[in-house]
């Protein structure tokens, strides 16, 4: 349900409390259930979607409870996330950190070649991927690939899926709504994989303590930037929770309600062609900051 502006003008600055582990980032945003956590703007419709802190919590226990218990992943095994932006993408990898797994950014890897000499990474257990851009069984190797719809709603595909592809959508809503880990990830633990290879808990947080909405409160931060990399990570999920900020994200209008997209389509960015639209919603959410885009009269993060 949407917000009168004097609502968001209420809206405190949550004091930051700097988590242990990634594992908690959600911990001091907790202490008001009720804030948004993140509004959801469909590009090409203006759409849009919030969810609280206690709805993106719910979201997150399902969706550990669901990977642990019905695709057995476990602490240290890598899970793929390659969705676009969204808050199904921002789930999936607070998931990935309260289960003490190791998040590996999409898009979905080429397999090694024996005999090229190229190291190869640490196994891919599951991943999670977006049926309308791209999907395949044993995405980037994987025991199992999920698909999940980038909806404002979430909810089933809607689509056919190419044989032992699950459809996370259809499954989740009836996970167990309360986690209760088996493992608490420790600080040197790994927790993110990225081209440059793995930062542990301890040095994604680290790094996220030069986000610059930690030098002077922020209360709302529009992004329209994929995780992608620590950098995206960083300055589009943990610096803004981090600093008690909620986020306004841009994202892409699904590629239709039919049958996915051949894997060419794999990665299609965000084409920005209606910015005014965009400064629009930025004003009337009262986004102080930018990550992905430079609108008039806000500050750009991470460049």
């Amino acid at each position: 349900m949407d917000r009168t502006l004097a609502d968001m003008l209420a809206d405190p600055v949550v004091p930051r409390t700097r988590p242990a582990t990634l594992a908690g980032l959600l911990d001091a945003a907790g202490k008001q259930p009720g804030r948004p956590l993140i509004t959801v703007y469909q590009a090409a419709t203006g759409d849009r979607v919030e969810l609280s802190v206690a709805t993106v919590a719910n979201w997150v226990a399902k969706t550990a409870n669901l990977l642990r218990d019905e695709y057995d992943l476990r602490p240290g095994q890598q899970l793929l996330v390659d969705l676009p932006v969204g808050w199904q993408a921002i789930v999936a990898v607070l998931a990935g950190w309260r289960l003490g797994a190791v998040v590996r950014l999409g898009p979905v890897p080429a397999p090694t070649t024996p005999g090229s000499g190229t190291v190869p990474a640490r196994p891919v257990e599951l991943a999670v991927v977006d049926p309308l851009r791209c999907v395949a069984p044993a995405a980037g190797g994987a025991r199992t690939t999920l698909a999940w719809s980038p909806r404002l709603l979430g909810g089933p595909v809607g689509a056919a899926l190419p044989g032992g592809v699950r459809d996370l959508g259809a499954e989740v809503g009836a996970a167990d709504d309360v986690f209760l880990p088996e493992h608490d990830p420790a600080v040197d633990e790994p927790a993110l994989h990225d081209a440059s290879g793995e930062l542990s808990h301890a040095q994604l947080l680290a790094a996220a303590d030069s986000w610059p909405g930690l030098e002077v409160p922020v209360r709302r931060v529009l992004s329209v930037t994929e995780l992608r990399d620590r950098a995206s990570v960083r300055d589009g999920l943990v610096g803004p929770v981090a600093a008690g900020a909620s986020l306004v994200l841009v994202a892409p209008a699904p590629l239709g309600d039919g049958a996915p997209e051949p894997a060419g389509a794999c990665g299609v960015p965000i084409d920005p062609t209606e910015l005014d639209r965009w400064t629009r919603w930025a004003v009337s959410e009262r986004a102080e900051v930018t990550v992905g885009v430079r609108l008039p009269g806000l500050p750009l993060v991470g460049g």
